[in-house]
Parts: C-alpha cells; structure tokens; sequence
C-alpha cells in the first residue's frame, strides 16, 4: 500500500481544536495542547484511538516504540 496516499484522509479528519495533526513520509506527529492536565490527558487518549481505529481501518500498523 502507498502510504502516500493514506496518510492525507488521516490528517484531514477533524480531531479537535486543541489538536493538530502533521505528517510527513510515513510520519505522523500529533500537538495537542490543553491548560488542564487532566483534559490534556483526555485528548491525548482520544487521539490515540481515533489514530489506532483509523490505521486499523486501512491496515496499517504503528510502532509501539515510537508512540
């Protein structure tokens, strides 16, 4: 599979305004920001699911090493 071509539908989906996505080659690099811990937390958790369920979507696996 081209990952040319699957990363850009991950990046375009909305994941929240505190959350901003950017890839790169077969890279993908997440700033998420919150003045609360907690919240921060949260949204982090979110994002790792919504990530996790897409590329399990597109068969594509990520390295527990780099997340």
């Amino acid at each position: 599979m081209d990952d040319r071509r699957v990363v850009p539908p991950m990046v375009a989906q909305h994941f929240g305004a505190n959350i901003h996505v950017q890839a790169f080659a077969d890279d993908i690099a997440a700033v998420i920001a919150h003045r609360d811990l907690n919240q921060l937390g949260i949204l982090a958790s979110k994002f790792m699911r919504m990530a996790t369920d897409w590329c399990n979507s597109v068969k594509l696996h990520m390295s527990a090493e780099k997340s």
